[in-house]
């Protein structure tokens, strides 16, 4: 996050998406401790990475987030391993 706070400030013309990520496995109905505006687990994951980032002091105006669920995987789902790539955070740069 450090990383990614110190890009973004250095260049303040920089706007990014947060997509998060889940499996095809796990539920997309988040119920653990601090359930956010029922957001569902990828929306939430992406928000975590959000605020992490504004406490960075990366102004909210410069990134969006998004959850996608389980509608784009990069591995196999059938294993524990491809299971764990699939939760995932993306940054995407949509302006420089």
């Amino acid at each position: 996050m450090l990383a990614i706070a110190r890009i973004m400030n250095a260049h303040p013309t920089l706007h990014i998406e947060i997509r998060g990520h889940s499996d095809g496995v796990e539920s997309e109905i988040y119920t653990g401790p601090m359930a956010h505006d029922g957001y569902p687990l990828s929306k939430l994951r992406a928000d975590c990475i959000f605020r992490r980032l504004v406490v960075q002091k990366v102004a909210r105006e410069r990134m969006t987030f998004s959850g996608a669920a389980a509608a784009d995987p990069v591995a196999d789902d059938r294993t524990a391993e491809g299971q764990q790539q699939n939760r995932r955070i993306e940054i995407i740069v949509l302006k420089r």
